[in-house]
């Protein structure tokens, strides 16, 4: 349980920083178009 537990936390925080990094790599693409 303790593992699963472990895993799916690592699982859940790699997926947040992939998010956080295309938003962002996103963002500053925008950013750029437009000014």
């Amino acid at each position: 349980m303790v593992v699963e537990f472990a895993v799916i936390k690592i699982f859940v925080v790699a997926m947040t920083l992939v998010m956080v990094g295309f938003w962002g790599s996103v963002g500053i693409l925008i950013y750029r178009l437009l000014t």
